[in-house]
């Protein structure tokens, strides 16, 4: 009777670790990010730093994003580009929010823009210890 709860602890332990790797292999194609946007980001165009960085994913969706401050005249990319040490780059969006956001006032002549990384990623990356990185502007950029 032993050798059948060896037999059925070893599958069990087996089943858990298939579907960990693929939930990690899902979120890894999921937070990468499309070349179009990397080549952008090389080629130095990117719009930064960020007015504020907001990390809160405790607080429910959409709490992880930084508000940049951009001049009317200049059009603004709707990607975000989140890089973690180890070289690693996390995508997320970008919007327009006008001039006033959540206490927030552009300056005259500017408007505001809301990028946010989707919170699984965000919470993953907390989780493994990144949440400095995350709350450093420098790591952000608007692509």
């Amino acid at each position: 009777m032993k050798v059948n709860k060896f037999y059925l602890a070893l599958i069990a332990i087996l089943f858990v670790a298939c579907i960990s790797f693929a939930f990690y292999r899902k979120f890894n194609d999921q937070s990468s990010c499309p070349e179009p946007v990397l080549a952008n980001f090389k080629a130095g165009k990117t719009y930064g730093p960020p007015y504020q960085v907001i990390v809160k994913p405790w607080n429910g969706r959409h709490n992880v994003y930084a508000i940049f401050m951009l001049p009317v005249e200049q059009k603004a990319g709707k990607n975000l580009l989140v890089t973690i040490k180890g070289g690693r780059t996390y995508c997320g969006r970008a919007w327009r929010v006008g001039t006033e956001y959540e206490g927030i006032q552009a300056k005259p002549g500017y408007y505001l823009i809301k990028a946010g990384l989707k919170t699984r990623t965000s919470s993953l990356l907390i989780a493994r210890g990144f949440i400095k990185q995350l709350k450093d502007p420098r790591n952000w950029n608007l692509v």
